[in-house]
């Protein structure tokens, strides 16, 4: 491609080819994007013109650094839009596409940051403390959280001997972000607290909800 170019310049530099050789203008250049590693969408795209009007072939590259030469070529990506690969993870990439056409110079685009960010959790509301009757237990504990990227979220909760959110016991099949508190607790004062998880992410754990059981006054 670099020789045919430089012959086509050295054509239209020597009068061979005259002034209606086509020529190739990009005319909106493909925009930087951030996306979430494991909820990837989204595409990179450019608009291109070539006058007088001739057929138009594009080529995307991935490169390792902000430029738009040394790239490797991404096989398949052929259109003048290209969808972001799902399966990156946390870094930044590089884009850029190289637009052709019979007879013309070959035009590569402004290259594309591509930001990959690994989800975040966020507890919004943590559980609380709470006071239930023997006997008579039909509350229940809850957390609510959000992922960024809109990813799927897992709980899993813990019962503990002491007001701590570490070295708990697993409580199976306790996976929901609310939690009944066991109908059978006779008196005295528990713990709990959730490890809310998603894929990607760094898992995160709620503050410790004490129950405290009173006898029945009855």
């Amino acid at each position: 491609v670099t020789d045919f170019n430089r012959l086509l310049a050295k054509m239209k530099a020597s009068g061979i080819m005259g002034s209606e050789s086509p020529v190739i203008t990009i005319t909106i250049q493909p925009e930087d994007a951030a996306v979430i590693a494991g909820s990837i969408s989204g595409s990179l795209s450019i608009v291109v013109e070539v006058t007088p009007e001739g057929d138009i072939s594009y080529q995307w590259y991935s490169n390792t650094t902000k430029a738009n030469t040394g790239g490797s070529l991404v096989t398949g990506a052929t259109s003048d839009e290209f969808s972001i690969p799902i399966d990156l993870t946390e870094g930044t990439y590089y884009y850029y596409c190289v637009v052709s056409s019979l007879d013309a110079l070959s035009v590569a685009s402004e290259a594309s940051t591509v930001t990959v960010d690994v989800p975040v959790i966020t507890i919004i509301s943590q559980p609380e403390d709470l006071m239930v009757t023997e006997g008579s237990i039909t509350e229940s504990v809850s957390v609510t959280s959000e992922v960024t990227g809109g990813l799927d979220l897992t709980y899993q909760w813990y019962s503990n001997a002491t007001d701590s959110n570490e070295g708990g016991t697993l409580i199976a099949a306790a996976t929901s972000n609310e939690f009944s508190i066991p109908q059978e607790l006779t008196e005295g004062t528990y713990y709990y607290y959730c490890v809310i998880a998603s894929t990607g992410a760094t898992s995160i754990t709620s503050e410790v909800a004490t129950i405290t059981v009173e006898a029945d006054g009855e």
